[in-house]
């Protein structure tokens, strides 16, 4: 719902249930051609959420057998909803909370590529570790292929003492596994997040040197993963990431 706000939708004043993923995910998955909006930005669809969809993480889990039969694993509605669409989009992004309900295991279920934010924060990290270990069992009963994309994005980076030695300490446990460049913590990013609006949306900058350093930061993390997806659809890259 925070996602869909920042697309121009208010969650529970311009959306009722029925504009959400709710019939979808528990009637029927042709549906999801109904709830497709479009959003201020050519080119990208959004299916906009609400707190009705908290319904449908109570009601998932408790399908009647013949409703099973009916429109199959309530773990795999997602997927069979985004099978009657994918084939219109290059990327379908579904954000979700980091948690194991009904919902994320429909996503789980859906993913065949997984970002996962993490601040280099101890509180942070150990939540991490504990929620990796429970996606590991999710992973090999909703979703058991290989997926084509897995990465851990460092965001919210202070760059201060202890962000880089905890920053040093993952790349050490994880690899290749997170990505090169990382997200900074920065008052341009809460400025414009209070305003409803992205760096890239921004006309001008209180502070030209902290605008400046944000965007290049964004910039490099978001064609990082861009080239990262070009890989896996085998467009050869042109540009080096590490510049």
């Amino acid at each position: 719902a925070t996602l869909t706000t920042w697309f121009g939708f208010i969650p529970d004043i311009d959306l009722l249930e029925d504009d959400t993923l709710a019939t979808t995910l528990l009637e029927n998955e042709k549906d999801i051609n109904r709830v497709i909006k479009k959003t201020y930005f050519a080119g990208i669809d959004i299916i906009p959420a609400n707190l009705e969809l908290q319904n449908v993480e109570l009601n998932l889990p408790f399908l009647s057998d013949e409703k099973i039969i009916e429109i199959g694993s309530p773990l795999k509605r997602l997927k069979s909803a985004l099978d009657e669409v994918k084939s219109n989009y290059d990327v379908i992004i579904i954000d979700c909370p980091p948690n194991t309900g009904a919902l994320t295991m429909n996503a789980v279920s859906a993913a065949n590529s997984v970002l996962i934010t993490l601040p280099p924060s101890m509180p942070d990290f150990a939540s991490f570790v504990r929620l990796t270990k429970t996606l590991k069992k999710v992973f090999s009963v909703a979703n058991p292929h290989e997926l084509d994309f897995f990465r851990i994005l460092l965001t919210k980076h202070k760059g201060n003492n202890a962000a880089n030695k905890l920053d040093q300490l993952m790349r050490k446990l994880y690899g290749e596994f997170i990505l090169v460049n990382h997200m900074i913590d920065s008052a341009e990013i809460d400025n414009t997040s209070n305003a409803l609006l992205s760096l890239y949306e921004k006309q001008y900058a209180t502070n030209s040197t902290t605008y400046r350093r944000a965007i290049e930061a964004c910039n490099k993390v978001n064609l990082e993963i861009f080239e990262a997806f070009k890989e896996i659809w085998g467009i050869k890259s042109t540009v080096n990431n590490h510049e």
